[in-house]
């Protein structure tokens, strides 16, 4: 669920809110949606928290 609502939905804070939601499952796994997500994002501020959260779990792992 949280994947989909990280790539399909319109509304960009339900984007974010998708990226924080896999932030705090803090997995190497997340990384590859993440980076999906990432290539497909037009939004400046959703772009900003996916390279953070991004940077933040390739360091923890």
């Amino acid at each position: 669920m949280v994947l989909r609502a990280l790539l399909t939905p319109e509304d960009w804070a339900l984007r974010y809110a998708a990226i924080a939601s896999l932030q705090d499952i803090a997995t190497s796994e997340v990384v590859p949606p993440l980076q999906q997500a990432l290539t497909q994002e037009s939004d400046r501020v959703v772009q900003a928290r996916l390279n953070r959260a991004i940077a933040q779990l390739q360091s923890s792992s």
